[in-house]
């Protein structure tokens, strides 16, 4: 029953997006040229630090740091995700139109709430507080 309304939502929020049929050229062009530079790091078992990764140079990183990353630049949200086959979370960027951007993907593609486990959209106070701890302790050493 909880999965038939969890899948109600995501459609009705699929459907509340105002979607273009094709990905903005922005957020092609700012794809490619993240994955031109962005090398996938994952984090050691336990840790899960999140960055904004520089703007230039060969970058490292895992799947917060690309949807961090990518926001910075044009905006959208950010959803925690989980797709079966993976079983472990999962970060994705949406833009307001439909459009969304991830490690497992070259290109922008558009979001299908049912191709996941669940999809949590993060409230940007949360991000914002998520990266100052990061940086808090980072400034330590």
């Amino acid at each position: 029953m909880l999965r038939i309304i969890f899948i109600a939502y995501c459609l009705l929020l699929s459907i509340s997006i105002n979607a273009a049929d094709s990905a903005p050229s922005s957020l092609h062009q700012t794809v490619y040229q993240l994955n031109e530079r962005f090398i996938y790091t994952p984090e050691a078992k336990g840790e899960d630090n999140w960055q904004v990764l520089s703007e230039d140079g060969i970058v490292h990183g895992d799947c917060e740091d690309f949807a961090l990353t990518i926001q910075k630049q044009l905006g959208g949200s950010i959803f925690q995700t989980r797709i079966s086959e993976m079983k472990e979370n999962h970060a994705i960027v949406c833009l307001g139109n439909g459009w969304c951007a991830d490690t497992l993907h070259n290109s922008p593609f558009r979001l299908v709430p049912t191709d996941y486990d669940f999809l949590i959209k993060l409230n940007p106070s949360y991000v914002r507080s998520r990266l100052q701890e990061i940086a808090e302790v980072s400034s330590y050493y």
